[in-house]
């Protein structure tokens, strides 16, 4: 635990649902394939790692690791809106130690529509660096859009 943010893997579906469906959030996360937020249901696969955090006990959101191979790791943010700003980039700057120091993981990438440029800037304050563009792979609002490409490795940061 450090300032109050502690991590852990959870199985508990029904919270991983309604921190990703978050009416604020799932506008965010989601694209114009993606179900209506009520009939969205979280994949129970056990290779992902659904990893909690908590701000002195209370969930302040989640982090989705999806792995690649053993030392490549996808991940997708959900932090609540009451704790956006400087404690949720601490959350993510440590969220990414905790991964390191628990697996293989060497690499942690993410993908954000070009649009989202808070979250873009927000990946950026994490730590990530832009890598890439993937032209036109996502679909929002009717259009295809480009997904910046950002990662983050282990050396050098933990």
């Amino acid at each position: 635990m450090e300032n109050g943010i502690t991590f852990e893997r959870t199985n508990d579906f029904h919270l991983v649902k309604k921190i990703a469906t978050h009416p604020k959030l799932w506008p965010l996360i989601s694209d114009d394939l993606s179900p209506d937020r009520h009939q969205w249901e979280p994949s129970q696969n056990p290779e992902i790692w659904y990893v909690l955090a908590r701000g002195n006990g209370v969930p302040m959101g989640l982090f989705v690791f999806l792995p690649e191979n053993p030392v490549h790791w996808r991940s997708h943010v959900c932090i609540l809106p009451e704790f956006w700003g400087d404690i949720a980039a601490m959350a993510c700057t440590l969220v990414f130690r905790w991964m390191w120091k628990l697996t293989k993981c060497e690499r942690i990438t993410g993908t954000i529509p070009i649009s989202n440029r808070r979250a873009i800037a927000f990946a950026v304050r994490c730590g990530m660096t832009q890598y890439g563009v993937n032209p036109k792979s996502v679909l929002r609002n009717g259009r295809l859009e480009d997904q910046v490409l950002l990662g983050i490795s282990k050396e050098g940061n933990i």
